[in-house]
């Protein structure tokens, strides 16, 4: 079961629409955003099905920050009002194993890494060779695509990170490496998708034991090794945590410095305590750094402090 959106915005008079606005969209209800100044062209959608909310103007956000924003109430409060709303204690619910059918494919044109590709991961401190043999990076260059129905979707001179779940492609990211274009990422468009990247981790299937780091993106886990999780971007769903607590028994949350990213972590850490499990917050000691920009030598220490394997040997 998941937070009942549309009883929330009736009981708290909140206006919203599902048709005959042009966001709209099927399963989703539209609410001007509040986190957009002076939004009132109902940018802000929530989904009916699960726990996402998306914006049109500034993209994704936690349903914490959303009914905090909504109801205009403190974070104890914020958890009052989920509890009373999904019908259970916070994703607290029946863990749902996900159903995998079959593999899926990494785009054509898609070879082993290539200079442009190594050069770009040189420049950011990384080991390609490692990261090849490690996650299974590979590379695009010039003629590379996906073919949905009968649209081609783009994914020219991209980094192409496989994502694996329990032995099986279920997904791909791939990340710009020429800085030219407007999407530094861009995931497995969700028809190909076996499993919706966003309701697992990367990096799963690399962890060993019941105890792992969870960070915001596949570079940061790049730099921390296996033993660390990514959540594909700052917004984490329930299916997630869903993942996470049938597995792990304790979890490391760190995300980017940002405020934003950090009100996101503590939720995180909130909602992994209340489904029982030991969650603990880590701050970088270098202020202003995101994760995946430390020095390598720093990050193994760090894993080593953890309890984590990480790229030590």
């Amino acid at each position: 079961m998941s937070f009942d959106v549309l009883k929330f915005l009736r009981d708290y008079r909140i206006p919203y629409v599902t048709e005959g606005n042009k966001h709209c969209r099927t399963n989703w209800i539209q609410v001007h955003c509040p986190f957009c100044a002076g939004s009132q062209n109902y940018h802000l959608g929530l989904n009916l099905s699960d726990d996402r909310a998306s914006c049109w103007r500034c993209r994704g956000k936690s349903i914490f920050q959303v009914i905090k924003a909504l109801a205009r109430c403190g974070q104890e409060d914020v958890k009052q009002i989920y509890s009373q709303y999904s019908g259970r204690s916070a994703v607290q619910d029946r863990i749902i194993k996900p159903k995998i059918r079959s593999e899926s494919r990494l785009p054509v044109g898609t070879e082993p890494l290539k200079y442009i590709h190594d050069d770009y991961l040189i420049a950011r401190k990384f080991d390609p060779e490692r990261l090849e043999r490690t996650y299974g990076l590979q590379g695009t260059g010039r003629h590379a695509y996906v073919k949905v129905d009968d649209s081609v979707v783009d994914y020219r001179y991209r980094i192409i990170a496989p994502i694996r779940f329990e032995n099986k492609l279920v997904s791909f990211q791939g990340r710009d490496v020429t800085g030219t274009s407007g999407l530094r990422y861009k995931a497995c468009p969700q028809e190909l998708e076996v499993i919706d990247h966003k309701n697992i981790l990367y990096g799963y299937d690399l962890v060993t034991g019941d105890t792992a780091l969870v960070q915001e993106g596949i570079t940061d886990n790049w730099r921390f090794g296996p033993g660390s999780l990514a959540t594909f971007g700052t917004g984490f769903k329930a299916e997630q945590i869903r993942v996470l607590v049938r597995r792990f028994k304790r979890l490391f949350v760190m995300f980017d410095p940002e405020p934003t990213a950090q009100q996101v972590a503590d939720e995180l850490a909130w909602a992994l305590g209340v489904a029982g499990r030991e969650a603990i917050l880590v701050e970088l000691d270098s202020p202003g750094i995101d994760p995946g920009e430390l020095e390598q030598s720093e990050a193994d220490a760090m894993m080593r402090e953890m309890g984590l394997k990480g790229w030590n040997i």
